[in-house]
């Protein structure tokens, strides 16, 4: 049995013995587990579950009356405002670096761009690489760096144990940090982060190794001229 074929069957069969809904009880197990092993693995700073099945039942219990509340029209769901998201220039004396990753899931390709841009939205620099690592920017002591992985933001904001499987990355990324200059680290909303996200996309679709410009290419540029000029993009659902 395919892996597709048994989320379907898991997803619309009527299997378990707890009475109830299975479809209700696998998924939101598999996210727990999800969650659980993101947790241990990534060192989350998240109360452990002690009981996981108990957590289990409680979760689709409490969903199961929600649900029976909405088809009584005992609650009412009123959709969050759309907010708009926009790049924010760095201050004076600093330069910004948006980062993004890009990938082709049925090609397992994967690529990284990023730009840094002072406080007038300029480009300084930028880099493409078709995954690899990128070049410092010389002479340059007060940098915000923001990047859309708050998963990778945290990791570098967090003290990390040697038994995690990324300890020797991170590691060294710390210790760049902590050289001469001064450094920010910041989650920035996917749609304030077109610019780097454009650029992971650009180093995707070439496949080269490493492109270093101080020019942004025409696919970049589009974006950095949007977030000069203070442009934005809608995200629906926040409050």
């Amino acid at each position: 049995m395919g892996r597709m074929e048994w989320l379907v069957k898991n997803l619309s069969s009527d299997f378990g013995k707890s009475g109830r809904p299975w479809e209700s009880v696998f998924a939101v197990a598999v996210w727990i587990f999800w969650k659980m092993r993101n947790a241990e693995v990534f060192q989350s700073q998240e109360a452990a579950i002690m009981d996981p099945m108990n957590h289990i039942f409680q979760l689709v219990d409490a969903f199961t009356r929600a649900q029976s509340r909405q088809g009584m029209g005992l609650v009412k769901f009123h959709a969050n405002s759309p907010a708009l998201i926009s790049w924010r220039k760095p201050e004076i004396g600093w330069i910004k670096i948006n980062m993004d990753a890009a990938r082709q899931e049925s090609l397992r390709r994967v690529a990284c761009g990023g730009v840094a841009r002072d406080c007038q939205g300029n480009v300084v620099a930028g880099f493409a690489r078709f995954i690899g690592d990128c070049s410092t920017l010389v002479g340059i002591k007060m940098v915000h760096l923001e990047s859309d992985s708050l998963m990778a933001i945290n990791l570098l904001n967090r003290p990390i144990q040697s038994c995690h499987p990324c300890f020797g990355i991170l590691i060294g990324i710390k210790r760049l940090l902590q050289q001469d200059w001064m450094v920010r680290l910041d989650h920035v909303l996917r749609e304030g982060n077109m610019v780097a996200d454009a650029c992971a996309k650009h180093a995707l679709g070439k496949g080269t190794d490493l492109e270093v410009f101080s020019v942004a290419p025409a696919a970049v540029a589009r974006w950095v001229k949007h977030d000069a000029n203070g442009g934005g993009l809608v995200r629906s659902g926040l409050a």
